[in-house]
């Protein structure tokens, strides 16, 4: 990556950025910060990672996703660029360095003061770790692509730890014990300035509203009360009170109250406990380890009152599917199970949901547009469908919907 960008004349050296990673949340806190900031009079942008419909989806500017117009137009200054490396050096990027060479161009070209910038997948060997950020953020530590980053909290730490470099700032979400070790180790080596969750700032209060949560956080450089977050799921006030941290520390100085609110108040991000209709009201949520559904699982709980809900589904990666449907039981009147493109094959988690959902009827629909189709007849108009277990699923479904809501007849994703 460091010699790609090299032969763009290193965009990446040209703007600020946060730089955001840990096992969940990493979306969430990305969009955070960059509104924030934004409404902070700050020229932004920000690159996520998957997207959940289009390619473009992936980029904004602003706090707005960029125009398909303007993605092509970032692909054609950039891609004789790479091309040309390609060829002088005998060898490719990957589709997700491709991604990132793109953002970093993109962000040079549009002069923004600061890029918030999400780990594709751990961080120390991760394509963006080219940035040596000012400031860095780890959301969380939990399992997940153990096969890639080790089967240990410690070892998973010790690869997201990898973004922190010297004179680096760090915030840190609530953490497990097993973790610390790890990102201690790292903040020692480079010389790093720690902030914590629930040492340095943390979530003061927060009440369950019927547009979201109000809550009340004592930041790092000041308080925040009573501020409306419209998203869903109690785990996104923690994230709300991490992205202000690093909003802090990146601006060097308190937030405004009313900038502050301004960012919220507009606030949706997709696929995370996302409503996309009513009647029956259903929601996508792109929960795909255990910490994930077991957010998801307690929205349910406390923030949704339908009683009769029926799951949707389908799990990517080499996972347990027993051990994440496990949160989710006793939470639905029945379940379907289907298989995202390149997913584990629905059978086998049906197997596995037969024994999480003992005394729930569990079905299999192939492919998801069946298994929707099939849910929302049997969850009637008053009832919930919840879709979930795969991005890749919730992608799929939400442009389904979508299309449907708009009255198209293509139902196609593409």
């Amino acid at each position: 990556m460091r010699q790609v960008l090299a032969a763009m004349d290193d965009p990446h050296l040209r703007f600020d950025t946060v730089h955001i990673g840990g096992t969940n949340g990493k979306t969430t806190v990305t969009w955070l910060v960059e509104n924030l900031l934004a409404a902070h009079d700050c020229r932004t942008g920000s690159y996520t990672s998957p997207h959940l419909e289009q390619l473009q989806d992936r980029y904004r500017l602003g706090g707005k996703t960029i125009a398909p117009e303007v993605f092509t137009s970032l692909v054609s200054r950039t891609s004789k660029q790479i091309t040309a490396w390609e060829k002088d050096n005998a060898d490719q990027l990957t589709y997700f360095e491709t991604t990132v060479a793109l953002a970093m161009r993109l962000f040079k070209d549009s002069n923004v003061d600061i890029a918030v910038i999400e780990v594709g997948l751990g961080g120390r060997l991760d394509a963006t770790n080219v940035l040596e950020s000012k400031t860095a953020v780890i959301t969380g530590v939990t399992h997940d692509h153990i096969d890639l980053l080790g089967g240990s909290l410690a070892a998973i730490a010790e690869e997201k730890a990898g973004i922190v470099h010297p004179g680096c700032r760090l915030v840190t979400g609530k953490l497990p014990e097993e973790a610390i070790p790890s990102i201690a180790r790292r903040v020692a080596e480079t010389g790093a300035d720690w902030l914590r969750a629930s040492v340095d700032y943390g979530v003061r209060f927060a009440q369950v509203r019927a547009e979201g949560w109000t809550v009340s956080i004592d930041g790092i450089r000041a308080r925040y009360q009573d501020l409306t977050l419209p998203l869903r799921g109690r785990h996104q006030v923690e994230h709300l009170a991490t992205a202000v941290a690093a909003c802090e520390v990146s601006l060097g100085h308190p937030l405004d109250s009313e900038s502050t609110q301004r960012a919220l108040a507009t606030l949706s991000i997709p696929g995370r406990i996302e409503a996309l209709s009513t009647a029956p009201v259903i929601v996508a949520d792109g929960a795909h380890n255990a910490e994930g559904l077991t957010g998801l699982g307690r929205a349910l709980g406390e923030e949704f009152p339908q009683e009769h809900r029926i799951l949707v589904v389908g799990f990517t990666g080499s996972r347990d599917p027993g051990s994440l449907l496990s949160p989710l039981a006793g939470l639905f009147s029945a379940v379907i199970v289907t298989q995202p493109e390149g997913g584990i094959p629905a059978e086998t988690v049906a197997a596995a949901a037969r024994t999480v959902f003992a005394e729930t009827a569990v079905e299999v629909a192939v492919p998801p547009s069946e298994a929707l189709e099939t849910a929302t007849r049997l969850a009637g108009s008053d009832g919930m469908v919840v879709v979930t277990g795969s991005l890749y699923l919730v992608g799929e479904l939400r442009a389904i919907i979508s299309d449907a809501a708009e009255g198209h007849t293509d139902s196609s994703p593409d």
